[in-house]
């Protein structure tokens, strides 16, 4: 059975489609009783999935994560409480429950980040310059952190009877455009990071699933961002299909019905991908498309604009207008189409 908010595209492989918002509470569920009466397994695709399936699970009496940690994992700010408490190094952050402007602004300073606790992609994020922005912002929805000065990037990690059965570590070579797989770090810096995400899981006692860890790398340490119980966005998960030479949704799918799986832990490509989207604006040109189609490295290139349409300002990583993934055995092969497709790929707006 799929259950969506919107309508979807046709889909051949299911019994049933519910279309409405996702279950908020029991009765929400209970509708749809004789429908769910023989479903044995609840899988979240996304973020805002994770807590209605979490609900649907206990109703129907199946194997789930403990409530705690799914609230661990889709509060921002109650993870960031719960695991500070477990020494888990992090940038400083203050809840905006009952505090004032100065007290924020006195623990915090100027800028800070402005992060709605319930929230994927990048929505929500508002970066803070002056004590007027921050009165702007004050809601018991949000919480605030100081601003990080660093490189960015993730882990996507395999759990399986709360046993860790895979990692991969991703370079975010452009903030929430480009995404390299595996990354090219040093051996001694993808052992800290790997020690990080061990710590978390392990501290937030998650049994199963896949996890989606953002961090940070500053001059003298390693922070912890935030991590989510989902697969990831920004077609990681395509990227690790081709660089380890394995179908990553098919994993997720069997680790979700508790089957055993093996997982290939090397390499045996580059890969990454790249979002695009030149801001909000009229396209008025669109140059570069054919130097990209000739790179050696190019699995995918879909451009879904045209000169004259009307593009929107983006408010998450999920809204492009179009992407691009590349693969090669060689490292420098791949580093070097991705340099190519920057100099010679440009949307122009007007």
């Amino acid at each position: 059975i799929i259950w969506n908010e919107t309508k979807i595209k046709k889909s051949d492989d299911h019994r049933d489609i519910i279309i409405e918002k996702f279950p908020r509470n029991i009765d929400e569920i209970q509708k749809h009783k004789k429908l769910l009466k023989d479903i044995t397994h609840v899988i979240a695709l996304t973020e805002s999935a994770v807590v209605p399936a979490s609900l649907i699970r206990h109703e129907l009496k199946l194997f789930r994560n403990s409530k705690s940690v799914i609230n661990r994992c889709t509060d921002k700010l109650k993870m960031k409480e719960y695991l500070f408490e477990k020494n888990i190094p992090m940038t400083n952050f203050l809840s905006s429950r009952n505090k004032s402007v100065d007290q924020i602004m006195s623990q915090l300073g100027l800028p800070l980040v402005c992060k709605v606790k319930h929230s994927s992609g990048g929505r929500g994020v508002t970066f803070i310059n002056s004590r007027e922005e921050l009165e702007r912002n004050l809601s018991k929805d949000v919480y605030f952190e100081s601003v990080v000065n660093g490189k960015e990037g993730s882990i996507e990690s395999f759990i399986q009877n709360r046993e860790i059965i895979f990692t991969n570590i991703t370079e975010y070579y452009k903030n929430g455009e480009c995404n390299l797989v595996p990354c090219t770090y040093s051996d001694e810096l993808k052992s800290k990071l790997l020690e990080l995400n061990e710590k978390v899981i392990n501290a937030l006692n998650i049994k199963w699933g896949m996890t989606h860890l953002e961090f940070y790398i500053t001059e003298d340490k390693i922070l912890f961002g935030e991590v989510a119980l989902r697969p990831p966005g920004g077609y990681i998960m395509d990227s690790l299909d081709l660089s380890y030479s394995q179908k990553f949704w098919d994993i997720f799918i069997d680790i979700e019905l508790h089957q055993n799986v093996e997982i290939n832990n090397i390499n045996q490509n580059f890969s990454c991908s790249i979002i695009i989207h030149p801001g909000k604006g009229i396209v008025k040109t669109i140059s570069g498309e054919d130097a990209i189609n000739k790179l050696e490295s190019l699995v995918n290139f879909k451009l879904k604009v045209n000169e004259g349409d009307k593009i929107l300002n983006r408010e998450g990583v999920g809204q492009e207008c179009g992407h691009l993934i590349l693969s090669s055995k060689i490292k420098e092969n791949l580093l070097d189409d991705l340099s190519k497709f920057y100099a010679n790929f440009k949307i122009h707006l007007s």
